[in-house]
Formats: C-alpha cells, sequence, structure tokens
C-alpha cells in the first residue's frame, strides 16, 4: 500500500510524469491491472521527445540491470559486461525514457539489482558496476499494487523509497477521450 499518496486520472498522470521526466524524477506509477499506467508513461515519453525502452522485470534475471559477470584473463579481475536493455540505456545518444513495468511482480533480487539505476547521491554520476549512464536517460516505474491481489511480490522498502509514488485511478471520461 501507498502511503501518503496522490491518487490521479490518467490525463494527469501524462501530464505529472512529462514534468517528471523534465525533472529527472524517477515516478512509480501504481494502480489496478489494465487501466493504462504503461501506456500513460509511453504518451509522457513521446510528448517529451524521448525514445522508449521497456523491460519486464518479473521475467528478468537479476543481472539485467547491472550486467553479466566477464572474466578479463589479462586483469585476473572480472568486469560486469552491460547486455539487453542496459546496454542499449548505456549507449543511448538521444533522450529516452526507460520504462520498467510491472516492478512489483519482479522477485526481490531483481527489484533490488535495478536500485543502483535509480538513484545516487547528489553531484556523483549515475553509474551501475563502472557504467555511466547519460544524463538524457530517465527511468519511470509502472506496476500493480500489492493490496489488489495480482501476485505481486511487493514493492521492496528501499526500491520504493527511490520513486515519487503515484496512484493511477481509472477514469471513464478519460478512457473515451
Amino acid at each position: 500500500m501507498i502511503e501518503n499518496k496522490i491518487q490521479l486520472k490518467p490525463s494527469q498522470v501524462i501530464e505529472l510524469l512529462s514534468a517528471a521526466i523534465q525533472d529527472s524524477e524517477a515516478v512509480f506509477v501504481a494502480g489496478s491491472q489494465g487501466i493504462g499506467k504503461s501506456e500513460c508513461a509511453i504518451q509522457a515519453g513521446h510528448q517529451t521527445n524521448h525514445d522508449i525502452l521497456i523491460s519486464l522485470p518479473p521475467v528478468e534475471d537479476p543481472t539485467a540491470a547491472g550486467g553479466c559477470p566477464w572474466p578479463v584473463p589479462e586483469s585476473g579481475k572480472v568486469k560486469m559486461l552491460p547486455y539487453g536493455r542496459l546496454a542499449e540505456a548505456i549507449e543511448c545518444k538521444r533522450p529516452t525514457l526507460w520504462i520498467l513495468d510491472d516492478l512489483p511482480h519482479a522477485p526481490p533480487a531483481v527489484q533490488v539489482s535495478y536500485m543502483g539505476l535509480l538513484w545516487q547521491p547528489a553531484g556523483v554520476p549515475r553509474q551501475i558496476n563502472g557504467h555511466l549512464l547519460p544524463d538524457h536517460l530517465k527511468i519511470i516505474a509502472c506496476g500493480n499494487l500489492r493490496k489488489a491481489g495480482y501476485g505481486t511480490h511487493g514493492m521492496l522498502e528501499p526500491v520504493k523509497g527511490r520513486f515519487t509514488l503515484v496512484e493511477m485511478r481509472p477514469d471513464l471520461n478519460d478512457f473515451s477521450n
């Protein structure tokens, strides 16, 4: 359950996300199943002229957000090799919105693996396992509320704390327009 939540209809969520994307604010949009949370994030990304990357953490391995261990024989060490969406995010050249869809459905180990992507202390460049994330990469997450009973693991508190939390409520007028 989201404490001190803001409840917004879809058109308001798009407006809020558009502003959050411009301000580099990580937002988690929660709500019931099938009400268009992810679509609102995509629309906000388009409105702010961002390319869109979508990840589905519930079906990912924890290495998806941090990279795969790769031996470097000449040094006797291992480095983390980014792949998939992480590699695309690191290499993006244009403003890009990375949507983490159904994040609360992801197992705890996968949720934790995304923590480093979501927040860095002020003045410290955002990076994951030695790979810098471009400043023009923005991250938004969407998912169902645990109380809705859709089989979510629930969002871990340290992961939840890295987002501004917003609850979307369905609105017939927004849906029919």
